[in-house]
């Protein structure tokens, strides 16, 4: 089957097959990344012979056989062409319009599926998560965040659960803040089905986001997978309230091992629901959440643009190589990969494999011809 349909510019074949090497059993988004950088696609892993593959992967006893494969292509393009009957957006994680901040977690999804009009690489991106069972004062303070955030270029992210996420999402439909819904579970439904109204409301100045394709139910398991993009895709996370164990400790746990900037609400001393904040910014896992005006102070959000220096903070991740690489084609404005290999003294296939991992992380992007240029993250 050939499959035609709306994507990014990844082309349609190399997602499906993206998506086919997220089938395969026992390989997950880390060894899928390093399949493709060593194969140079995920394409050509499906040309490989089952026993170059099983040394390929680090799996000795996996069970690859060519008509396992060509059951996961298959069960792939089944997958995509239910994608696109259901209007999807399907997102590459080489593509420029996949959420640039989960690039740079090691274990981001390979593919992401997505409805509405989802503003993922916006200015500013704050995670606003909590209990299930929102007081009244939770709520409030919820409100209050984001009628702040109105026309301050920030796009509020969550997991559409019941309590703080939901009335956060609510809020932001009422007051025009983009806000973009993260689900444990694939598109073809909404979980709980109480805002299955609210997540057609979200479509006009937002979204929602999946890495599980349709068909996937919300079990147990998911939402810890769920939370990781929540945390991977925000600049900040503020926890409203929580108990001491709970799907948002989980978040903030996570966003704590991404580097973000992570906030927790104080409350009533007596509250269950403000005892898991209470624990987090005793263990100093959070910042006191003090106010509106202290949040964007501390966040050196009062601008309404983020700074250069700010910008250049990001090539600290960047290796003593892969600076040089950034450097070379920041002046030249773009550089081949012939090029590149001859003035900085690296062999093809191990630049390829430094091209392609800051292509992952939002550094470059590809041009036609095998150029590459600055990603559009960066504006020079």
């Amino acid at each position: 089957m050939h499959l035609i349909f709306i994507t990014t510019p990844v082309k349609a074949e190399e997602s499906l097959y993206a998506l086919a090497l997220s089938l395969v059993p026992n390989i997950g988004c880390i060894r899928a990344k390093q399949i493709i950088a060593n194969l140079g696609s995920a394409e050509a892993f499906f040309k490989e012979k089952p026993k170059n593959l099983r040394k390929l992967v680090g799996l000795a006893n996996h069970k690859l056989s060519q008509s396992n494969l060509h059951q996961v292509v298959a069960d792939a393009e089944r997958i995509m062409q239910t994608a696109m009957n259901d209007s999807q957006h399907i997102y590459h994680y080489l593509d420029d319009d996949y959420p640039r901040r989960l690039k740079q977690i090691d274990d981001a999804p390979i593919l992401l599926f997505g409805k509405g009009n989802t503003q993922a690489n916006s200015i500013r991106t704050l995670g606003i998560v909590g209990t299930r069972n929102a007081t009244h004062y939770g709520k409030q303070v919820t409100e209050d965040i984001i009628t702040s955030l109105k026309e301050k270029d920030v796009t509020v992210i969550s997991g559409l659960a019941m309590g703080i996420d939901g009335v956060a999402h609510k809020s932001c439909v009422q007051t025009g803040v983009p806000t973009i819904g993260l689900l444990g579970h694939g598109l073809d439904l909404v979980y709980p089905y109480q805002h299955k109204k609210l997540a057609e409301e979200m479509m006009l100045n937002g979204g929602l986001l999946t890495e599980f394709p349709n068909g996937t139910k919300p079990d147990a398991c998911n939402f810890p997978m769920r939370n990781r993009i929540v945390a991977g895709m925000v600049d900040a996370l503020i926890v409203v309230e929580s108990d001491v164990q709970g799907g948002s400790l989980i978040t903030c746990n996570l966003a704590n091992d991404y580097g973000k900037d992570v906030f927790a609400v104080p409350g009533p001393i007596y509250s269950k629901y403000s005892r898991g904040c209470h624990k987090i910014i005793g263990n100093n896992k959070a910042h006191v959440f003090s106010g509106v005006e202290d949040f964007f102070e501390t966040m050196n959000w009062q601008s309404s643009k983020p700074t250069r220096a700010k910008q250049m903070d990001f090539l600290q991740e960047l290796d003593d190589q892969q600076r040089a690489v950034f450097s070379f084609i920041k002046d030249k404005k773009q550089a081949s990969l012939d090029v590149l290999s001859v003035v900085h003294q690296i062999p093809l296939g191990q630049l390829s494999s430094v091209l392609l991992t800051m292509e992952i992380a939002g550094f470059l992007k590809t041009l036609p011809g095998k150029m590459y240029a600055l990603s559009d993250r960066f504006g020079y």
